[in-house]
Protein backbone atom coordinates (compact mmCIF):
# COMPACT_ATOMS: atom_id res chain seq x y z
CA UNK A 1 0.00 0.00 0.00
CA UNK A 2 1.25 3.67 -1.10
CA UNK A 3 2.75 5.49 1.79
CA UNK A 4 0.47 7.89 3.68
CA UNK A 5 0.60 10.96 6.23
CA UNK A 6 -0.69 10.35 9.42
CA UNK A 7 -2.83 13.30 8.49
CA UNK A 8 -4.87 11.51 6.04
CA UNK A 9 -4.85 8.49 8.27
CA UNK A 10 -5.94 10.05 11.29
CA UNK A 11 -7.99 13.09 9.83
CA UNK A 12 -11.70 13.65 11.12
CA UNK A 13 -12.05 15.82 14.43
CA UNK A 14 -12.88 13.03 17.52
CA UNK A 15 -12.34 9.78 15.58
CA UNK A 16 -9.85 7.58 17.39
CA UNK A 17 -8.91 4.68 16.24
CA UNK A 18 -7.52 0.86 18.08
CA UNK A 19 -6.32 -2.55 16.56
CA UNK A 20 -5.44 -1.86 13.02
CA UNK A 21 -3.67 -3.98 11.01
CA UNK A 22 -3.36 -4.13 7.42
CA UNK A 23 -2.17 -6.89 4.97
CA UNK A 24 -1.08 -6.87 1.40
CA UNK A 25 -29.82 -13.70 5.11
CA UNK A 26 -31.73 -11.20 2.51
CA UNK A 27 -31.37 -7.56 2.20
CA UNK A 28 -34.47 -5.68 2.82
CA UNK A 29 -35.95 -1.83 2.15
CA UNK A 30 -36.53 -1.11 5.58
CA UNK A 31 -33.45 -1.21 8.94
CA UNK A 32 -33.87 -4.58 10.51
CA UNK A 33 -32.15 -4.29 14.25
CA UNK A 34 -28.23 -4.46 14.41
CA UNK A 35 -27.70 -8.24 15.12
CA UNK A 36 -27.68 -11.16 12.55
CA UNK A 37 -29.04 -14.65 13.04
CA UNK A 38 -26.07 -15.80 13.96
CA UNK A 39 -25.70 -13.52 16.79
CA UNK A 40 -22.83 -11.52 15.36
CA UNK A 41 -23.35 -8.07 15.84
CA UNK A 42 -23.99 -5.89 12.78
CA UNK A 43 -24.05 -6.32 9.31
CA UNK A 44 -21.94 -8.37 6.69
CA UNK A 45 -21.66 -8.36 2.60
CA UNK A 46 -19.28 -9.37 -0.16
CA UNK A 47 -17.86 -6.55 -2.47
CA UNK A 48 -16.52 -7.30 -5.70
CA UNK A 49 -15.72 -5.16 -8.65
CA UNK A 50 -14.83 -5.14 -12.44
CA UNK A 51 -15.39 -9.06 -13.31
CA UNK A 52 -16.13 -7.64 -16.95
CA UNK A 53 -17.86 -10.34 -18.25
CA UNK A 54 -18.20 -10.49 -21.84
CA UNK A 55 -19.09 -13.67 -24.35
CA UNK A 56 -16.71 -14.36 -27.22
CA UNK A 57 -13.51 -15.09 -25.83
CA UNK A 58 -11.79 -11.41 -25.84
CA UNK A 59 -11.58 -11.37 -22.20
CA UNK A 60 -10.30 -13.82 -19.85
CA UNK A 61 -12.48 -15.76 -17.35
CA UNK A 62 -15.50 -14.80 -19.01
CA UNK A 63 -17.65 -17.90 -17.25
CA UNK A 64 -20.66 -18.29 -14.90
CA UNK A 65 -18.10 -20.64 -12.99
CA UNK A 66 -15.67 -17.58 -12.07
CA UNK A 67 -19.00 -15.21 -11.11
CA UNK A 68 -20.07 -18.52 -9.28
CA UNK A 69 -16.71 -18.53 -6.75
CA UNK A 70 -17.65 -15.16 -6.10
CA UNK A 71 -21.10 -16.06 -4.89
CA UNK A 72 -19.98 -19.28 -3.52
CA UNK A 73 -17.88 -17.32 -0.82
CA UNK A 74 -20.74 -14.83 0.26
CA UNK A 75 -22.68 -18.06 1.17
CA UNK A 76 -19.62 -19.64 3.02
CA UNK A 77 -18.99 -16.04 4.93
CA UNK A 78 -22.78 -15.83 5.84
CA UNK A 79 -23.12 -12.51 4.30
CA UNK A 80 -26.03 -10.58 4.34
CA UNK A 81 -26.18 -9.75 0.74
CA UNK A 82 -23.50 -9.52 -2.70
CA UNK A 83 -22.99 -5.63 -4.13
CA UNK A 84 -21.27 -5.82 -7.66
CA UNK A 85 -19.20 -2.74 -7.95
CA UNK A 86 -20.21 -1.95 -11.53
CA UNK A 87 -18.15 -3.27 -15.04
CA UNK A 88 -20.68 -6.44 -14.38
CA UNK A 89 -20.18 -6.67 -18.20
CA UNK A 90 -19.82 -4.69 -21.34
CA UNK A 91 -23.49 -4.26 -21.50
CA UNK A 92 -26.47 -6.40 -21.90
CA UNK A 93 -26.66 -6.00 -25.63
CA UNK A 94 -26.06 -9.97 -26.01
CA UNK A 95 -28.28 -13.34 -25.21
CA UNK A 96 -25.34 -14.42 -23.13
CA UNK A 97 -24.49 -10.91 -21.25
CA UNK A 98 -28.80 -11.02 -20.36
CA UNK A 99 -28.22 -15.01 -19.10
CA UNK A 100 -24.76 -13.56 -17.10
CA UNK A 101 -26.96 -11.19 -15.39
CA UNK A 102 -30.00 -13.17 -14.79
CA UNK A 103 -28.05 -15.68 -12.95
CA UNK A 104 -26.28 -13.21 -10.80
CA UNK A 105 -30.25 -11.21 -9.80
CA UNK A 106 -31.77 -14.80 -9.01
CA UNK A 107 -29.20 -16.14 -6.98
CA UNK A 108 -31.50 -17.49 -4.49
CA UNK A 109 -29.36 -17.89 -1.43
CA UNK A 110 -27.86 -14.55 -0.79
CA UNK A 111 -29.82 -10.91 -1.96
CA UNK A 112 -27.35 -9.49 -5.22
CA UNK A 113 -27.15 -5.69 -6.04
CA UNK A 114 -25.57 -3.96 -8.53
CA UNK A 115 -23.89 -0.61 -9.02
CA UNK A 116 -23.13 0.92 -13.06
CA UNK A 117 -20.12 0.84 -14.28
CA UNK A 118 -19.13 2.91 -17.24
CA UNK A 119 -19.00 -0.35 -19.17
CA UNK A 120 -21.99 -1.67 -18.53
CA UNK A 121 -23.29 1.20 -20.86
CA UNK A 122 -21.91 -0.10 -23.68
CA UNK A 123 -23.37 -0.85 -26.80
CA UNK A 124 -26.87 -0.38 -25.20
CA UNK A 125 -29.66 2.26 -24.29
CA UNK A 126 -29.57 3.38 -20.52
CA UNK A 127 -33.62 2.15 -20.37
CA UNK A 128 -32.91 -1.47 -21.91
CA UNK A 129 -29.96 -1.32 -19.04
CA UNK A 130 -32.36 -0.55 -16.57
CA UNK A 131 -34.63 -3.43 -17.66
CA UNK A 132 -32.31 -5.89 -17.79
CA UNK A 133 -30.19 -5.38 -14.63
CA UNK A 134 -33.72 -5.04 -12.93
CA UNK A 135 -33.26 -1.30 -11.62
CA UNK A 136 -35.33 1.86 -11.52
CA UNK A 137 -32.98 4.11 -11.28
CA UNK A 138 -28.88 4.03 -11.35
CA UNK A 139 -28.59 5.38 -7.88
CA UNK A 140 -30.78 4.12 -4.82
CA UNK A 141 -30.84 3.27 -1.62
CA UNK A 142 -31.50 0.45 1.45
CA UNK A 143 -31.39 0.31 5.11
CA UNK A 144 -30.04 -3.62 6.33
CA UNK A 145 -29.03 -4.59 10.07
CA UNK A 146 -28.47 -0.92 11.40
CA UNK A 147 -26.59 0.28 7.65
CA UNK A 148 -28.03 2.54 5.17
CA UNK A 149 -26.47 1.51 2.12
CA UNK A 150 -26.31 4.48 -1.02
CA UNK A 151 -25.29 3.36 -4.43
CA UNK A 152 -24.28 6.31 -6.79
CA UNK A 153 -24.69 6.23 -10.40
CA UNK A 154 -22.41 9.33 -12.03
CA UNK A 155 -22.64 8.41 -15.61
CA UNK A 156 -23.85 11.53 -16.82
CA UNK A 157 -22.06 14.52 -19.13
CA UNK A 158 -22.67 17.99 -19.00
CA UNK A 159 -23.21 19.81 -22.17
CA UNK A 160 -24.76 22.95 -23.63
CA UNK A 161 -26.13 23.38 -20.02
CA UNK A 162 -28.27 20.13 -20.03
CA UNK A 163 -26.86 16.68 -18.31
CA UNK A 164 -27.18 13.70 -20.33
CA UNK A 165 -27.09 9.85 -19.55
CA UNK A 166 -24.04 7.52 -21.02
CA UNK A 167 -26.01 6.45 -24.28
CA UNK A 168 -24.49 3.15 -25.30
CA UNK A 169 -21.18 4.36 -24.92
CA UNK A 170 -18.54 3.75 -21.82
CA UNK A 171 -16.69 7.16 -21.91
CA UNK A 172 -16.65 10.36 -24.14
CA UNK A 173 -13.06 11.45 -24.54
CA UNK A 174 -13.62 13.92 -27.12
CA UNK A 175 -15.85 15.93 -24.55
CA UNK A 176 -13.06 15.15 -21.43
CA UNK A 177 -10.46 17.06 -24.18
CA UNK A 178 -12.90 19.77 -24.72
CA UNK A 179 -13.02 20.22 -20.39
CA UNK A 180 -16.56 19.24 -20.40
CA UNK A 181 -17.34 17.79 -17.29
CA UNK A 182 -18.48 13.57 -18.02
CA UNK A 183 -18.79 11.18 -15.01
CA UNK A 184 -20.53 14.10 -13.14
CA UNK A 185 -23.86 13.33 -10.51
CA UNK A 186 -26.58 15.91 -11.75
CA UNK A 187 -28.04 17.95 -9.54
CA UNK A 188 -31.25 15.85 -9.30
CA UNK A 189 -29.37 13.27 -7.75
CA UNK A 190 -27.13 15.60 -5.59
CA UNK A 191 -29.81 16.74 -3.88
CA UNK A 192 -31.33 13.26 -3.39
CA UNK A 193 -28.06 11.81 -1.64
CA UNK A 194 -27.63 14.90 0.60
CA UNK A 195 -31.52 14.43 1.79
CA UNK A 196 -30.22 10.47 1.98
CA UNK A 197 -27.30 10.94 3.91
CA UNK A 198 -28.58 14.26 6.07
CA UNK A 199 -31.02 12.80 6.96
CA UNK A 200 -30.25 8.85 7.91
CA UNK A 201 -30.86 8.00 10.73
CA UNK A 202 -28.39 5.24 10.63
CA UNK A 203 -24.92 4.93 9.86
CA UNK A 204 -24.44 4.71 6.35
CA UNK A 205 -21.81 3.34 3.29
CA UNK A 206 -21.26 4.59 0.01
CA UNK A 207 -21.25 2.53 -3.26
CA UNK A 208 -19.45 4.48 -6.74
CA UNK A 209 -18.29 2.88 -9.66
CA UNK A 210 -15.99 5.63 -9.95
CA UNK A 211 -13.30 6.95 -7.35
CA UNK A 212 -14.89 9.41 -4.70
CA UNK A 213 -11.40 9.61 -3.19
CA UNK A 214 -8.98 10.69 -6.16
CA UNK A 215 -9.42 12.28 -9.30
CA UNK A 216 -7.31 10.88 -12.10
CA UNK A 217 -10.64 9.10 -13.18
CA UNK A 218 -12.80 9.58 -10.11
CA UNK A 219 -16.61 11.32 -9.99
CA UNK A 220 -15.78 14.86 -11.66
CA UNK A 221 -17.94 16.67 -8.57
CA UNK A 222 -16.30 14.53 -6.14
CA UNK A 223 -15.20 17.67 -3.89
CA UNK A 224 -19.16 18.13 -3.49
CA UNK A 225 -19.94 14.72 -2.18
CA UNK A 226 -16.98 14.72 -0.01
CA UNK A 227 -18.54 18.05 1.49
CA UNK A 228 -21.12 16.51 1.91
CA UNK A 229 -19.94 13.47 3.69
CA UNK A 230 -18.20 16.35 5.94
CA UNK A 231 -21.60 17.96 6.93
CA UNK A 232 -23.32 14.70 8.25
CA UNK A 233 -20.04 13.43 10.12
CA UNK A 234 -20.06 17.36 11.84
CA UNK A 235 -23.97 17.37 12.83
CA UNK A 236 -23.16 13.40 14.13
CA UNK A 237 -19.73 11.96 13.95
CA UNK A 238 -19.67 8.55 12.16
CA UNK A 239 -22.59 8.85 9.97
CA UNK A 240 -20.64 8.52 6.73
CA UNK A 241 -18.17 5.68 7.72
CA UNK A 242 -17.10 3.73 4.40
CA UNK A 243 -17.43 4.86 0.43
CA UNK A 244 -15.84 2.04 -1.36
CA UNK A 245 -15.70 1.95 -5.78
CA UNK A 246 -13.98 0.23 -8.24
CA UNK A 247 -12.75 1.17 -12.04
CA UNK A 248 -9.50 1.52 -11.57
CA UNK A 249 -8.30 -2.11 -10.73
CA UNK A 250 -6.19 -1.53 -8.24
CA UNK A 251 -6.30 -2.19 -3.96
CA UNK A 252 -5.59 0.87 -1.90
CA UNK A 253 -7.45 1.53 1.73
CA UNK A 254 -7.09 5.11 2.75
CA UNK A 255 -8.70 6.73 5.62
CA UNK A 256 -9.41 10.55 4.78
CA UNK A 257 -11.59 12.96 6.48
CA UNK A 258 -12.70 10.52 9.14
CA UNK A 259 -14.15 8.24 6.29
CA UNK A 260 -12.40 5.21 5.12
CA UNK A 261 -11.91 4.52 1.69
CA UNK A 262 -11.62 1.23 -0.30
CA UNK A 263 -10.55 1.13 -4.05
CA UNK A 264 -11.32 -2.43 -4.70
CA UNK A 265 -9.47 -4.48 -6.86
CA UNK A 266 -10.71 -6.03 -9.92
CA UNK A 267 -12.08 -9.15 -9.64
CA UNK A 268 -10.44 -10.48 -12.97
CA UNK A 269 -7.26 -8.50 -13.93
CA UNK A 270 -5.61 -5.13 -14.47
CA UNK A 271 -5.22 -3.66 -18.27
CA UNK A 272 -2.21 -1.08 -19.21
CA UNK A 273 0.23 -0.71 -21.75
CA UNK A 274 0.80 -3.25 -24.49
CA UNK A 275 2.83 -6.28 -23.53
CA UNK A 276 4.00 -10.07 -25.25
CA UNK A 277 4.87 -11.53 -21.74
CA UNK A 278 1.84 -13.74 -22.19
CA UNK A 279 2.62 -17.51 -24.46
CA UNK A 280 1.38 -17.58 -27.55
CA UNK A 281 -1.14 -19.99 -27.45
CA UNK A 282 -2.73 -17.69 -24.61
CA UNK A 283 -2.89 -14.60 -26.96
CA UNK A 284 -4.32 -16.12 -29.63
CA UNK A 285 -7.00 -17.62 -27.55
CA UNK A 286 -7.75 -14.25 -25.68
CA UNK A 287 -8.33 -11.01 -27.77
CA UNK A 288 -7.08 -8.67 -24.56
CA UNK A 289 -3.95 -10.62 -23.33
CA UNK A 290 -1.86 -8.08 -25.22
CA UNK A 291 -3.13 -5.45 -22.79
CA UNK A 292 -3.56 -7.29 -19.24
CA UNK A 293 -2.27 -9.03 -16.25
CA UNK A 294 -4.84 -11.55 -14.63
CA UNK A 295 -5.50 -13.67 -12.24
CA UNK A 296 -5.95 -16.80 -10.67
CA UNK A 297 -8.91 -16.65 -8.62
CA UNK A 298 -11.68 -13.95 -8.81
CA UNK A 299 -10.61 -11.97 -5.92
CA UNK A 300 -13.32 -10.14 -3.65
CA UNK A 301 -13.68 -8.55 0.09
CA UNK A 302 -16.09 -9.44 2.72
CA UNK A 303 -16.62 -6.51 5.02
CA UNK A 304 -18.39 -7.08 8.39
CA UNK A 305 -19.04 -3.42 9.86
CA UNK A 306 -20.79 -3.38 13.70
CA UNK A 307 -22.79 -0.37 15.28
CA UNK A 308 -20.05 0.45 17.41
CA UNK A 309 -17.62 1.32 14.71
CA UNK A 310 -16.03 -2.11 13.77
CA UNK A 311 -14.85 -2.71 10.48
CA UNK A 312 -13.62 -5.52 9.09
CA UNK A 313 -12.26 -6.51 5.42
CA UNK A 314 -11.51 -9.71 4.61
CA UNK A 315 -10.14 -9.76 1.72
CA UNK A 316 -8.09 -12.79 -0.44
CA UNK A 317 -4.93 -12.98 -2.31
CA UNK A 318 -4.48 -14.79 -5.45
CA UNK A 319 -1.59 -15.44 -7.97
CA UNK A 320 -0.58 -14.56 -11.38
CA UNK A 321 -2.16 -16.77 -14.15
CA UNK A 322 0.29 -18.21 -15.94
CA UNK A 323 2.82 -16.75 -13.87
CA UNK A 324 2.78 -13.57 -15.73
CA UNK A 325 4.10 -10.66 -13.29
CA UNK A 326 3.58 -6.94 -14.31
CA UNK A 327 7.09 -6.80 -14.10
CA UNK A 328 7.53 -8.74 -17.00
CA UNK A 329 4.87 -6.79 -18.67
CA UNK A 330 6.89 -3.84 -18.03
CA UNK A 331 4.18 -2.05 -16.33
CA UNK A 332 4.88 0.45 -13.11
CA UNK A 333 2.42 1.77 -10.84
CA UNK A 334 -0.24 3.92 -12.01
CA UNK A 335 -0.36 8.11 -11.72
CA UNK A 336 -1.40 8.05 -8.13
CA UNK A 337 1.35 5.53 -7.42
CA UNK A 338 -0.48 2.69 -6.88
CA UNK A 339 0.56 -0.88 -8.52
CA UNK A 340 -1.12 -3.88 -10.20
CA UNK A 341 -1.57 -6.92 -7.70
CA UNK A 342 -4.12 -9.83 -7.35
CA UNK A 343 -5.41 -9.55 -3.89
CA UNK A 344 -7.35 -7.06 -1.89
CA UNK A 345 -5.99 -6.14 1.28
CA UNK A 346 -7.27 -6.96 4.59
CA UNK A 347 -8.51 -4.41 7.86
CA UNK A 348 -9.17 -5.12 11.20
CA UNK A 349 -10.43 -1.51 13.11
CA UNK A 350 -12.28 -0.01 15.51
CA UNK A 351 -13.15 3.49 15.22
CA UNK A 352 -14.67 5.83 18.51
CA UNK A 353 -16.68 8.32 16.61
CA UNK A 354 -17.21 11.53 19.10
Amino acid sequence: MMKQSRRDFLAGAGMVMAGVAASAGHAADAATGASAPDGREGVRFLAFADIHYSAGGFWPHASQEWLDRVLDRAVSSRSDFVMSLGDFTFGPARPQERDYVAHYNGFKPVKTYHTYGNHEFENVTPEVLDEVYGLKSGYYSFDLKGFRFVVLDPHWYLKDGKYHRFYKRCSYPELTKQKIPTRILPPDQMEWLRKTIIDSPLPCVVFSHESLERGRSGINNRAEVRAIFAEANARRPGTVRLAINGHEHKDYFRMLDGVAYLDLNSASYDVASPHNAYPEEFRKRCGSARHIITWNDPINAVITLTPSGGMKIEGMTSTYYLGVTPEMAGWGCDPDGRVTSPKVQSVDMKINYS
